[in-house]
């Protein structure tokens, strides 16, 4: 893990639960051990299955909000790498 991957790490994780992007963090936590690791390839898969499984579950708001809240976390990562 960077000097930078770490200092982002440690900002994550002084958000409210609520507010943590858990894949941004999670992909963190894998460059200690892939310190080449690019994340936004992740980031953007995970928002493509978000976008598959919105199509999918159009009567259910709550999943769809769910869903919107994680896609507006990883892609705020996405930018900022």
């Amino acid at each position: 893990m960077t000097a930078r991957s770490r200092e982002t790490f440690k900002e994550l994780i002084t958000l409210p639960d609520l507010g943590i992007p858990l894949a941004e963090a999670a992909l963190l936590l894998a460059c200690e051990e892939y310190p080449h690791l690019s994340l936004a390839p992740y980031l953007d898969e995970l928002d493509r299955m978000a976008d598959r499984v919105e199509r999918k579950t159009v009567t259910d708001s709550s999943a769809i909000m769910g869903l919107r809240v994680m896609r507006k976390n990883t892609t705020t990562l996405a930018i900022a790498f």
